[in-house]
């Protein structure tokens, strides 16, 4: 932040941008004015690793965005099926 000259920030973060807002605003609690954060699941950063590696090992391309929603169902198994879309 400081080498675009900004002194406080308000951050913005959603899923693994958020862990990372938090994690900056923990380390600057004095330049942070605001934090949002959007979908930060409650899991550890272990599950989340889990969660993340069995997505990335699915090695198929994905031709459409529908394919994408539909592997993050199957390697996302801490929401419930009727709510993930």
């Amino acid at each position: 932040m400081d080498h675009l000259g900004y002194a406080h920030v308000t951050l913005a973060g959603m899923s693994l941008g958020g862990v990372a807002a938090m994690r900056w605003a923990a380390a600057h609690p004095d330049r942070v004015d605001a934090l949002v954060l959007v979908d930060v699941g409650p899991e550890t950063m272990r599950e989340a690793g889990q969660s993340t590696q069995a997505f990335h090992r699915e090695t198929d391309v994905l031709e459409r965005f529908e394919d994408f929603l539909d592997r993050q169902d199957r390697t996302s198994m801490d929401v419930a099926p009727s709510i993930r879309r």
